[in-house]
């Protein structure tokens, strides 16, 4: 068993039980209910926290792993003598193909750091035709229009501030407070238990502040002036009637030295709050990468859109030109039904093209949808097209630094070790309600008494009479299994998020794999793709070179026409769809690795803040 074999064990509550091991606690008589709350059952102290050693297991295995470097696309020069467009060598498909992908691998292609964000083209500000019915967006202008303008990313940013005001609240608990009160009370009767009878009128006028300590203290400031007015008469003695002034200040101090004591446990409820504003801080940038992810995806699916059209259109151009050559030739060699399925293909052309078109407008209005721009509406006429080109270089991966850069700028794995240093927060409170209540009792004053308010006041102020308190107030319930009871549920609330934490991991360990994975599965298939296309555009004007020179126009012929367009337009189309999925799969990378703000160049300063969390965690 390896020095990491506890972080993939059971739980301790769950290994305390398939061991049937029983915590007792002292059963002696007379001394259960007062121990208790000590040698109760209890689970031992939960080790420190260290981040760090919790992802050591996912680096240590990726240490070593590289992917190795992708060739560079075949170019997509067509002829291999440009300058003689009949040299028999460029309908030679083999040596052609052969030639291009290897002058592609001779190309010297470099390293990319992934310290640095993927470069992505620049691109001009978003241009519109004079029809104003099309508006071309780079990618950078769409992502931006979305940041500012998205509804989800917009109701994601209430989640910071109205967890500031929780903060607020938090802090507010050490205000000092302020109080003031009047009373008056006319008693007339009889007074049984003073043995006097009579008329006596009450004036209380009190004022006086009060704070909570952040050592969990609570002081009190009061100053009160009682006007007594009396006509009462004792049944053994005469009193003597009139009106009396009492003038007194105290100060008095409760402090508890064992339950609810120390800094740390009454501002717990601030730490957990600010952590919990941290925490909403950075789901609304993961908020906000989602919503950037689905831009991306759209604006690609929109690319791959517009090429089919371009595709459909130049089919529909070749088909229909194939067609007209083929309907020439009825008098010399083309049958009826060689026209006729050279028509059919052109309206089987022509309604594909019409389903492309639809897919752009569809597209388009999902773009819109996204950005959410007040000058776009989705029911507007405005054609939203890309005006990014793709990204079409290969690039090169560490597998090991792309995880060391996702666990540092992963979202969920920060939000996870605040939830732990949350949970953390709670448990040491929970530790402190398991103590029994004894507070230190401190008060003092100064008073005085006269018929005259300005004298009770002078007396007041020489400070002969003072009174001076202490004493201690101890309380423990019986048994104590309430504070108990909460003390394991915060113990086992810990062990489960740093649990949570592991699986973060893991998972982010697996998104960073499979990221790198796709984006290398999809360059690979866009080079097998685009050998496929030029192949197929070799084959079409292979076949267009034989009409020229005057090859008979038999049903099979013209059958293998057509299906040499269809099958360039099928390459185009497939090789357009790995260009979008290309492209998409560098986004998913990014983000995988926490990075797809920068790689977008936007910058949430609020967000960069969060990420500067301390390596090892007590609690």
């Amino acid at each position: 068993m390896t020095d990491r074999a506890p972080a993939r064990s059971l739980p301790r509550h769950l290994s305390l039980q398939l061991t049937r091991r029983l915590c007792l606690g002292l059963a002696v008589a007379g001394a259960g209910a007062a121990t208790g709350w000590i040698a109760g059952c209890t689970l031992p102290e939960p080790p420190p926290v260290d981040p760090a050693a919790l992802q050591s297991l996912e680096l240590e295995g990726a240490a070593g792993t590289r992917y190795q470097r992708l060739p560079q696309l075949p170019s997509d020069e067509y002829f291999l003598n440009p300058n003689d467009r009949n040299d028999p060598r460029n309908y030679d498909p083999v040596s052609r193909i052969e030639a291009e992908v290897a002058r592609g691998t001779d190309v010297s292609i470099g390293q990319i750091g992934l310290r640095v964000p993927t470069s992505r083209p620049t691109t001009g500000p978003a241009t519109q035709p004079a029809d104003e019915q099309v508006l071309y967006l780079p990618l950078q202008e769409c992502v931006r229009r979305a940041t500012l303008n998205n509804f989800n990313v917009a109701v994601a940013g209430y989640a910071p501030a109205i967890s500031e005001t929780r903060v607020t609240e938090a802090l507010a608990r050490f205000d000092p407070t302020f109080r003031t009160a009047a009373e008056y009370q006319d008693q007339v009767g009889v007074n049984v238990a003073e043995n006097v009878f009579g008329d006596t009128e009450r004036l209380t006028l009190s004022t006086g502040l009060s704070q909570l300590l952040p050592s969990g203290g609570n002081v009190e400031l009061e100053y009160r002036a009682l006007r007594n007015d009396s006509d009462q008469t004792s049944i053994f003695s005469p009193i003597p009637a009139g009106v009396s002034w009492t003038s007194d200040l105290s100060l008095q101090l409760t402090q508890p030295l064992l339950r609810d004591f120390g800094y740390d446990i009454n501002r717990a409820r601030i730490y957990v709050n600010r952590n919990d504003q941290r925490i909403s801080v950075l789901e609304f940038r993961r908020e906000l990468e989602e919503i950037l992810l689905q831009v991306e995806q759209t604006y690609w699916q929109l690319y791959r859109a517009q090429l089919e059209v371009e595709i459909q259109t130049e089919l529909l151009d070749r088909t229909q030109e194939t067609a007209d050559r083929i309907a020439k030739r009825r008098v010399r060699d083309a049958t009826r039904a060689e026209i006729s399925q050279a028509l059919s293909a052109v309206s089987l052309r022509r309604q594909d093209l019409i389903q492309a078109k639809g897919a752009v407008a569809q597209l388009s209005d999902q773009l819109k949808q996204l950005i959410n721009d007040p000058t776009l509406p989705i029911g507007g006429e405005t054609l939203v097209l890309p005006a990014t080109e793709p990204v079409m270089v290969p690039l090169l991966f560490d597998q090991q630094e792309a995880l060391a850069v996702a666990l540092v700028n992963r979202p969920e794995l920060s939000q996870q070790i605040l939830r732990i240093v949350n949970s953390g927060r709670v448990l040491s409170v929970a530790e402190s309600n398991r103590l029994p209540r004894l507070d230190l009792l401190l008060s003092g004053g100064f008073g005085g008494f006269d018929e005259d308010f300005g004298e009770a006041v002078s007396q007041q102020l020489e400070f002969d009479n003072f009174t001076v308190g202490a004493g201690l107030q101890f309380e423990i319930p019986l048994g104590n299994r309430a504070a108990r009871a909460v003390l394991r549920r915060s113990r086992l609330e810990r062990e489960r998020e740093v649990t949570q934490y592991q699986a973060l991991v893991d998972r982010v360990a697996l998104e960073v794999a499979q990221s790198q994975r796709q984006v290398s599965t999809t360059y690979a298939r866009l080079i097998e793709l685009r050998n496929a296309r030029m192949a197929a555009r070799d084959a079409v004007e292979n076949a267009e070179l034989l009409e020229r020179s005057g090859t008979p126009l038999t049903p099979q012929f013209s059958d293998l026409q057509l299906r040499y367009l269809a099958e360039l337009a099928q390459t185009r189309s497939l090789e357009a769809e790995a260009i979008a999925t290309y492209n998409t799969a560098l986004a998913e990378y990014e983000q995988a690795k926490g990075t797809l703000l920068r790689y977008n160049n936007v910058v949430l300063e609020e967000a960069a803040r969060q990420m500067k969390l301390p390596v090892g965690l007590d609690r």
